[in-house]
């Protein structure tokens, strides 16, 4: 087995204000203009991943600042949005708003279980598909996402990029 040599580059700090060696002095590098408005994934750059305008989504998330965020940039890609701050006023809504794809904080007051039982009532009335997308917090949140039959774990902070491309794919598989 052959194996490469790899070349070791010395690590050179650099002063302050001095731009990096490898990024253009005119332009910024787009990765750096993306992660610098504290978004990753925003609309800085174009989308050329699947559409998501014109699917229902359903967000629950007790985090104002969090549910807000999701919300107006759902709404930017063409997403009908409908939000809700507790599970337990979202429970009463699932049939009413009949999402595409339901998004739910773990920790959200009023049970999101409960929530995720009444959407699988719903499910089985309309004999289709509903994919649900977990807004987790740690280890322990991705181990009842699992247990909970939830298809995606989306972190806190959350990727845009990423749950794009998850609300895509999901929804056009069901």
């Amino acid at each position: 087995m052959d194996r490469e040599k790899r070349r070791v580059i010395p690590f050179r700090p650099r002063r302050s204000g001095s731009p990096p060696p490898d990024t253009p002095t005119t332009e910024p590098d787009s990765r750096h203009a993306r992660y610098a408005a504290g978004r990753p994934g925003a609309d800085e750059t174009p989308w050329n991943g699947p559409a998501i305008d014109q699917v229902r989504v359903m967000v629950v998330e007790h985090d104002t600042a969090v549910r807000d965020d999701v919300v107006t940039t759902l709404q930017q890609w063409g997403a009908h949005v409908a939000s809700f701050g507790s599970a337990a006023d979202a429970t009463g809504e699932i049939e009413a708003c009949a999402p595409d794809v339901l998004i739910v904080a773990l920790r959200a007051p009023g049970d999101p279980y409960r929530l995720l039982a009444a959407a699988r009532r719903h499910i089985s009335q309309r004999r289709r598909h509903m994919p649900v997308i977990a807004i987790c917090a740690d280890a322990i949140d991705r181990r009842r996402a699992a247990s909970a039959g939830i298809h995606l774990c989306v972190t806190r902070p959350v990727d845009h990029a990423r749950l794009r491309l998850a609300i895509a794919n999901l929804a056009r598989a069901a």
